[in-house]
């Protein structure tokens, strides 16, 4: 579980509170731009569903389903995801948040 919150590595908002995410070693990729490149990313805090978070912005589905997420003050970088089958597992990707 993270025992400190999530927060945005741009300005600081809390994304998160504490206990609500769970680490897991996973390779998913995110994509980083409208045009679709994607990073790969190997760590990855779990969080059951998109109402637990604190200060989000959720996407509108892409073509194929995802949805994608961002601090909800700046919303400078994508920081995770969920995917069409699974909605209620959240990925937000160690590297792109402070815990």
């Amino acid at each position: 579980m993270n025992i400190n919150p999530l927060t945005c590595v741009k300005c600081g908002l809390q994304l998160l509170s504490a206990n609500q995410a769970t680490k897991v070693a996973e390779v998913h990729p995110l994509k980083v731009s409208v045009a679709g490149e994607a990073i790969e990313y190997e760590e990855w805090w779990i969080v059951p569903a998109i109402p637990r978070f604190d200060n989000i912005t959720v996407s509108r589905p892409d073509a194929e389903g995802y949805r994608y997420f961002s601090c909800a003050d700046c919303e400078k970088v994508i920081v995770g995801f969920s995917a069409p089958a699974n909605t209620e597992r959240c990925f937000v990707a160690c590297k792109l948040v402070n815990a």
